[in-house]
C-alpha cells in the first residue's frame, strides 16, 4: 500500500516503481507475479531522486547508529553487518528504478527538500482479512508468536489485528509488548535506589548542606537546610515507565483491553495495581525531563530487576514514537523511527524451540565466537551446533526468501560450508521460514543435497523450511513447533546415525 507521502513494503521484497505514460504523477507498482498496483504521488513535481535522497539519509542514519533511529534488538544488531532497511536501485531520473527491502522491519519518518516521507516495512507473513465491505485487516501472528518465545512475554491474540495504520500498528504493538515486559519485571515488585533527598526543614536529617542553608535561611528562621540518602521508588527509571503510563491512557488502552472478552481478569487487573502503585510512589516528570533526560536514559543493570532493562527499551521506543507523530519540521533530526531486525528474531527462536524440544541424542552447544585465524584477527559464529556422541551439525537460519536454485544464495552456502569445515561436522543444514507462495513449491522440490567434498567423502546439507503459512489462522503453535523440531532430529538421526 502506497500514498501521497506514506510507502508500505513488506520485508524480503524486490518491489519494481515504472512511472506511468499517461500521467507523471503515478507509477505502477509490481512485486510479484500477479502482484501489481498504482501508486499516485499527488504530486506532479514529484521525482524519483525525491526517494533516493531519503533513503539515501535512512542508510546513513544506520551506518553512523543515528540516537533518533530505535532498533529493540540493538545488541545482537551490531553484529549484523548485512541487514538494511530499504536499497534504492536504478536511475532515478528515468522512467524505472527499484526498492528493495530486506530484515528490519518498522516505522521511519524522513524529512527532504521535496517533503516529509514515511517508510513502512511490515512482515511478508501478515494475512489480510477482509473485515468490511471496504476494509481489510492485517494479521500477523508469526511475528507475535516470535516475541513470545524469544521474550518470554505474554501477549494476547487481539494484539495480531490492532491497526492497519503502520504508524499506529507499530505504536499499539509496542505497546502490548511495553505492558508484557512491565508485568513481567514487577513480579519483583517496583524498583526501589538510593538516592539523595534535599531537605529545608525543622528537623534535620542526613547531612548539612552548607552553600543551600546560607543561600535559603538567612537570617536564620529555625530550618536548617540538609539531605539525606534515602531509599526511594522514585528515580529516572521509574519517571520514565510514569511518562509512558500517562501517554498510553492518551489512547485508551485500558478502555480498548476492558472491551476485549477473556482478558479481563489476567491481562488488566494487574496492571491497574501497577499503575495505581507508580502513580502513588512516583513524581510526574515534566516534558523538557522527558525529550533531554529520560529518554536518552541508559541501561539499567541489576541482578534483581535485570527485567527492568526491557521495559526501559520499550519505554523509550514508545515515547520516540510519540515525538515521531509531532511535526518533523520542529525536530532537528531528518530521521527518526523504530525498527526490529526479524531475522535476529528468528534466529533467537529457533534456538529456543531447538532447546525446548531438545533430543536425547543431540545437545545444542553455546560455544558463542570462533577463531577463524590462528592470530584471532578474525571470528566466526555458527548459530547453532548440535553434538552427539561422536557426530557433530551445524545449522544456520536465514529468515530471507531462500532456495537452492536461488544464485544469489551461494554466499549462504559458502557460510555453512565454512562453518562445517571448522567445526569438522558431519551434516550441514539451513532453517528459514516459508510463506504460501514459498509453501507451494517447498513440497515438490528437493529439499535435500549432498556435498562432494574433499577425498571422495560426500557431506548432507538439507534445507529445513519452517511453513508459516501452512496452518489455520489460530495455529496450535506447540504443535506446529514440536513437530516441525521433531523433523529436524529424524531427518538429521536419518542422514547421519548417532549411536
Amino acid at each position: 500500500m502506497i500514498n501521497n507521502s506514506s510507502i508500505t513494503l513488506k520485508d524480503n521484497s524486490n518491489y519494481s516503481f515504472q512511472k506511468s505514460k499517461q500521467d507523471s504523477s503515478k507509477y505502477c507498482v509490481s512485486f510479484g507475479p500477479g502482484k501489481e498496483y498504482e501508486w499516485n504521488t499527488y504530486r506532479k513535481t514529484f521525482k524519483a531522486n525525491h526517494l533516493q535522497q531519503a533513503i539515501h539519509k535512512i542508510e546513513d542514519a544506520l551506518k553512523k547508529r543515528n540516537q533518533s533511529l530505535f532498533i529493540l534488538n540493538e545488541q545482537e544488531f551490531e553484529k549484523s553487518e548485512d541487514s538494511f532497511f530499504l536499497r534504492f536501485s536504478g536511475d532515478p531520473y528515468r522512467n524505472f528504478f527499484n526498492i528493495q527491502t530486506q530484515n528490519l522491519v518498522g516505522v521511519i519518518q524522513v524529512k527532504t527538500d521535496a517533503g516529509n516521507f514515511q517508510f513502512s516495512v511490515r512482515s511478508r507473513f501478515e494475512k489480510e482479512e477482509e473485515k468490511g465491505k471496504e476494509e481489510k485487516e492485517e494479521k500477523d501472528p508469526f511475528l507475535m508468536r516470535m516475541l513470545q518465545t524469544v521474550m518470554g512475554l505474554y501477549m494476547p491474540p487481539f494484539t495480531a489485528n490492532v491497526s492497519n495504520d503502520d504508524k499506529e500498528y507499530m505504536e499499539w504493538f509496542l505497546i502490548f509488548l511495553w505492558i508484557s515486559a512491565l508485568k513481567q519485571a514487577y513480579r519483583h515488585g517496583i524498583w526501589r535506589q538510593y538516592r539523595w533527598q534535599h531537605y529545608n526543614d525543622y528537623v534535620f536529617r542526613g547531612k548539612p548542606d552548607i552553600a543551600r542553608h546560607l543561600r535559603q535561611n538567612i537570617p536564620f528562621q529555625g530550618r536548617i537546610a540538609c539531605r539525606s540518602r534515602e531509599m526511594t521508588a522514585d528515580h529516572p527509571l521509574n519517571r520514565l515507565i510514569l511518562a509512558v503510563f500517562h501517554y498510553i491512557e492518551k489512547k485508551a488502552v485500558f478502555h480498548y483491553i476492558e472491551k476485549k472478552q477473556g482478558f479481563k481478569g489476567q491481562f488488566d487487573e494487574s496492571l491497574f495495581r501497577i499503575r495505581k502503585t507508580f502513580f502513588n510512589l512516583v513524581s510526574k516528570p515534566s516534558k523538557d525531563e522527558i525529550w533531554h533526560r529520560l529518554i536518552h536514559l541508559k541501561p539499567a543493570y541489576h541482578p534483581l530487576y535485570y527485567e527492568y532493562e526491557l521495559v526501559r527499551q520499550f519505554s523509550i521506543a514508545l515515547l520516540r514514537m510519540e515525538r515521531m507523530s509531532m511535526s518533523l519540521a520542529d525536530e532537528e533530526q531528518e530521521v527518526q523511527g523504530i525498527l526490529l531486525d526479524v531475522a535476529l528474531l528468528f534466529e533467537g527462536y529457533i534456538r529456543s524451540l531447538l532447546k525446548k524440544f531438545s533430543d536425547n541424542h543431540w545437545n545444542l552447544e553455546n560455544k558463542g565466537k570462533l577463531k577463524l585465524f590462528r592470530d584471532d584477527s578474525e571470528h566466526i559464529v555458527p548459530d547453532y551446533i548440535l553434538q552427539g556422541q561422536d557426530k557433530r551439525v551445524v545449522l544456520d537460519a536465514k529468515y530471507k526468501r531462500w532456495d537452492f536454485r536461488n544464485q544469489y544464495q551461494r554466499s549462504d552456502i559458502y557460510q555453512v560450508m565454512a562453518y562445517g569445515l571448522h567445526q569438522q561436522a558431519d551434516f550441514l543444514g539451513i532453517v528459514h521460514p516459508a510463506d504460501g507462495d514459498e509453501w507451494e513449491t517447498e513440497e515438490k522440490q528437493k529439499l535435500e543435497k549432498e556435498l562432494d567434498c574433499y577425498g571422495g567423502k560426500h557431506l548432507p546439507f538439507v534445507r529445513f523450511p519452517f511453513p508459516v503459512s501452512k496452518y489455520p489462522e489460530e495455529p496450535n503453535w506447540d504443535v506446529i513447533e514440536n513437530d516441525f523440531v521433531k523433523s529436524v532430529y529424524d531427518t538429521i538421526s536419518r542422514r547421519v546415525p548417532n549411536p
